[in-house]
């Protein structure tokens, strides 16, 4: 999650759960494009090389 948080895809929304090990993110604007963007790749069959 570091490594998301660092590129801003992601920001901790504050709320942990010690117990299970969980914790809540909000998905940054920059986050969401990043997923649509992969989501569009996969479903076209092309790798981010190709695109």
């Amino acid at each position: 999650m570091g490594l998301m948080e660092v590129l801003r895809l992601i920001v901790a929304a504050g709320r942990r759960d010690p117990d299970t090990k969980s914790f809540e993110i909000c998905i940054t604007d920059a986050g969401r494009a990043e997923l649509e963007e992969r989501q569009v790749l996969s479903s076209s069959g092309l790798s981010d090389g190709e695109a």
